[in-house]
């Protein structure tokens, strides 16, 4: 059964998830690793809300626990999926996002600004309090807009932190509290 959502007529509360740790740092579509999955646990005790999952495997796996917790299905929406390289051979992703991670959303093609657009779009139209289980670009794609930052890449949250962002009834985003940093560098 679905549990009561807190329905702001004035806003809406999104909490953006990065996924668990990984099981390996590169892989076409990794799950978590015994540590991700302890991560992905301790996820259970936010409070209810419209759930939604990145379509990739350690983001739906982060969001196995909520589900369980909440006794819901979460909603797979390949908006949050991660960064698109578009042209580049899988082969190349790696030097590519060394790049990409390092500079701007205006510094890359048209496919990257229009991702980014996507994501902040289904944000700021989110109208009920909603848990996003996602991806550390997708994170800073929303608190950047929300701040004014054009960086790819300005911060790295932490694995299964929650970072809060508020998105008013006109679409206005505030990031109310950034999750934990990850004490290590994105590996790439």
């Amino acid at each position: 059964p679905r549990r009561h959502l807190r329905v702001s007529a004035m806003s809406a509360c999104v909490r953006l998830v990065r996924h668990g740790e990984p099981a390996e740092a590169i892989g076409v579509d990794p799950g978590l690793s015994a540590r991700g999955h302890d991560q992905a646990a301790l996820l259970a005790r936010l409070s209810p809300a419209l759930l939604v999952s990145s379509p990739l495997r350690r983001a739906r796996e982060t969001a196995a626990p909520i589900e369980a917790a909440w006794s819901v299905a979460a909603r797979v929406d390949s908006t949050y999926r991660e960064l698109p390289s578009g042209h580049v051979d899988s082969g190349d992703r790696r030097a590519w996002l060394r790049v990409a991670l390092a500079g701007t959303f205006a510094e890359l093609g048209d496919e990257q600004r229009a991702w980014r657009d996507a994501i902040v779009t289904a944000v700021r139209s989110c109208r009920e309090d909603t848990v996003i289980t996602t991806h550390a670009v997708v994170i800073n794609a929303v608190t950047g807009f929300s701040q004014g930052d054009d960086a790819v890449l300005s911060w790295l949250p932490a694995h299964a932190s929650v970072t809060e962002m508020r998105v008013d009834v006109d679409g206005t985003l505030t990031l109310v509290a950034r999750g934990e940093r990850s004490p290590g560098g994105l590996v790439v």
